[in-house]
C-alpha cells in the first residue's frame, strides 16, 4: 500500500512521520511552557504587546522617527489595533494577541489540510496538517503575541480560496492578500507566487488569466491605498529595509523554506499515482507560492 509519500517502501513512510509527529510534540512542549510564563517569549513579541498597549492608549506609531525608540513601529497597524481593541484590559493584551494568533495558526493548518484532501488524498491532508503544526517557526508566531500568524493565515486563506475556485474567488482572493500584507507586509512573497501562479501558469485559459490579473490588481490597489492614506510608506519599507546577511539568509531557509518544501512534496509525492489534472490546478497556487518564497 503506499505511504504517506504515495510512493511504495516502508521506509521514507515511516521517517516522515516520526519527524513530523516528534515535532508536533516538541511544540506542544512549547505550548506548555508558555502557558506557566507570562512573560513575553522573544524581544518582539514583548515589542508587540508594547505597541498594543500604546495603540490602546492613542499613540500613533507611524510617525516620522523621534523620541523613545518604542514610539515607533515598523509593522502595519492592523494587528495592534486588533490587540488593542479585543483586549479587555490592559493587562490582557499579550494573551489576547497570542490567543488570536493561536486561531490563525489552527486556521492556517486546517486550510492546507481541505487543500490537500481537495487535491485526492485524505491520508496526506492529515499528515500536511500535523507538519504545519510541527513548524518550529510557525509554532512560535502561532503560539505567542506576533502579527505573523493572522497575516499567513490570512494569504493561506487567498491561496486556498484560489486553489478551491470558489465563487468570486479573484476578489475574495485579492482582498485576502492584501489583508494579509496589512497584518504583516513580510509575507508578500506567498500573494505574489500565487498571482504569478494564476497568471503565468501553462494551461490557463485567457480568462482565468485574466482573473489572475484582476486579483493582482485589485490587492495591489488595497494595499497602495492603505498605505497612501496612512503614510505608511516610511515605516513599513524605509524603516524595515536591512542588509543581505548570508546568515540570514541560511537561518530563513531551515526555519522556513525547507518545512515549506517538505510539506509540498509530501503533498505532491502523494499524488505521483494520480497526476490527474484537477489535482494539479488544486496545488498550482502553492507551489506558486513555494517558488517566490525561495525566490
Amino acid at each position: 500500500m503506499a505511504g504517506l509519500w504515495g510512493v511504495g517502501g516502508r521506509r521514507p513512510d515511516v521517517v516522515a512521520r516520526t519527524v513530523i509527529v516528534a515535532g508536533v510534540a516538541l511544540v506542544g512542549v512549547f505550548a506548555l511552557v508558555l502557558q506557566f510564563d507570562w512573560l513575553p517569549f522573544c524581544y518582539s513579541d514583548g515589542d508587540t504587546a508594547t505597541w498594543a498597549w500604546l495603540v490602546r492608549r492613542g499613540v500613533w506609531l507611524w510617525r516620522p522617527l523621534g523620541g523613545l525608540p518604542l514610539d515607533q513601529s515598523n509593522y502595519p497597524p492592523a494587528y495592534l489595533v486588533l490587540v488593542a481593541l479585543l483586549s479587555p484590559k490592559e493587562r490582557a493584551i499579550p494573551s489576547t494577541g497570542a490567543l488570536l494568533s493561536f486561531a490563525s495558526y489552527v486556521l492556517t493548518a486546517l486550510m492546507v489540510a481541505s487543500v490537500v484532501r481537495r487535491a485526492g488524498r485524505p491520508e496526506a491532508a492529515r499528515w500536511a496538517m500535523l507538519l504545519v503544526f510541527a513548524s518550529g517557526v510557525a509554532a512560535c508566531y502561532g503560539l505567542t503575541c506576533l502579527p505573523d500568524a493572522l497575516g499567513l493565515m490570512l494569504v493561506t486563506a487567498g491561496a486556498t480560496v484560489t486553489a478551491r475556485r470558489l465563487r468570486g474567488w479573484p476578489l475574495a482572493a485579492g482582498a485576502l492578500f492584501a489583508a494579509g500584507i496589512l497584518v504583516k507586509h513580510s509575507l508578500v512573497a506567498i500573494p505574489a507566487g500565487t498571482i504569478g501562479w494564476a497568471v503565468l501558469a501553462p494551461g490557463r485559459t485567457r480568462r482565468e488569466r485574466l482573473a489572475g490579473v484582476a486579483m493582482g490588481a485589485l490587492a495591489a490597489a488595497l494595499v497602495a491605498g492603505v498605505v497612501t492614506a496612512l503614510d505608511l510608506w516610511r515605516p513599513l519599507v524605509l524603516w524595515s529595509m536591512g542588509r543581505w546577511e548570508l546568515a540570514n539568509l541560511l537561518e530563513k531557509l531551515a526555519g522556513w523554506v525547507a518545512p515549506l518544501g517538505f510539506g509540498v512534496a509530501v503533498a505532491v509525492r502523494a499524488l505521483v499515482r494520480r497526476e490527474e489534472d484537477s489535482a494539479a490546478v488544486t496545488l498550482g497556487p502553492f507551489r506558486g507560492a513555494l517558488v517566490a518564497c525561495l525566490v
